[in-house]
């Protein structure tokens, strides 16, 4: 929303107004290449705003739960009294995992469309990407177990149980005997044989129970998305250099289209019927905001992965063993 690369012609100030009537439009032979870099920059401005999104409902989840793997949590919210604790915890633990999910899988599915929309189907990078989803959900892991699960919390169903162990702890984790059983429908198809193959995977293994780790679940997840995040940007960077280029011949072939605002930003601007529509920015090529978000996101993800092994070794006893 509101990318700040595109403005519509109604929101324009009056400085813009002035640079667009001083400057001509963008000659009808090279307005599908305009068109496309507007389209790109909407597009693209969209999905950081998700990756934001998705990384802010993580954020919310690491400062609002006092969390370990071994899934001993409580809330960070102050309350009165040993029952308000527990009833607060178990709000925030499925409202965290919701939250983190719902924005996780909105957030793939988006980069997913802008590929398959974007990119030829024959594409090596598209492909690649195409298949980097496909191995998530195949594989059976995590982002493909909780991306199933998303659709049973549009159910109505809460996702984590929250339960007092033997010592008062209160321990939360993802319990498959009750989320394969939910009071008010009947899960099916894909879902209903992955979770299958997860209660039988732990009978294998002579599990205690059909509990999955809440917290351990939750950091995984958030790595998982991160990876899909990392490759989209990757696979999608030869398509940003592509429009810049269109974008810039487009320019040096009319000089005259392109005027200048008075903090320096350059402006080119393309005719809808009678709609003006400007890109502002073009000084700064599309691919170097791409690369630079790259790295945060790789940044982001590095991190990620560190806090994850921070926390996994300090659950783990002399013996290696989960505490």
């Amino acid at each position: 929303m509101d990318s700040f690369r595109v403005i519509r012609a109604e929101d324009a100030s009056e400085e813009l107004c002035k640079a667009i009537s001083s400057i001509d439009p963008v000659a009808e032979e090279y307005a599908s290449s305009v068109w496309r870099s507007i389209k790109a920059a909407q597009m693209m401005e969209d999905r950081w705003q998700l990756f934001e999104m998705f990384c802010w409902n993580y954020d919310r989840y690491s400062e609002g739960l006092e969390s370990y793997v071994n899934d001993c949590v409580m809330t960070a919210v102050r309350c009165a009294g040993v029952e308000q604790v527990f009833q607060r915890t178990r709000i925030d633990v499925n409202c965290f995992a919701v939250n983190l999910i719902s924005s996780g899988v909105t957030l793939t599915e988006s980069l997913r469309c802008f590929m398959r929309a974007e990119v030829d189907e024959g594409n090596p990078d598209r492909q690649q990407f195409e298949n980097w989803l496909e191995d998530l959900f195949d594989k059976g892991g995590v982002y493909a177990l909780l991306a199933k699960l998303r659709d049973e919390a549009q159910h109505g169903q809460p996702l984590v149980s929250l339960y007092v162990d033997e010592r008062g702890r209160f321990r939360a984790c993802f319990d498959l005997d009750q989320l394969m059983n939910p009071e008010h429908f009947t899960i099916k198809g894909s879902f209903k044989r992955l979770m299958k193959d997860k209660l039988n995977q732990m009978d294998d293994l002579d599990a205690r129970h059909h509990r999955l780790s809440y917290t351990w679940c939750m950091e995984r997840y958030f790595i998982e998305v991160m990876e899909v995040v990392a490759t989209f940007y990757s696979c999608s960077s030869a398509y940003i250099q592509e429009g810049d280029k269109l974008l810039y011949d487009c320019i040096k072939a009319n000089p005259a289209c392109c005027g200048e605002l008075k903090d320096g930003r350059k402006v080119i601007w393309v005719l809808d019927g009678e709609v003006a529509h400007p890109l502002i920015g073009v000084e700064t090529p599309g691919y170097e905001v791409h690369t630079e978000r790259k790295g945060e996101v790789e940044n982001r993800l590095e991190n990620a992965k560190r806090r994850f092994n921070r926390i996994v070794s300090e659950a783990a006893g002399p013996s290696g063993q989960s505490v």
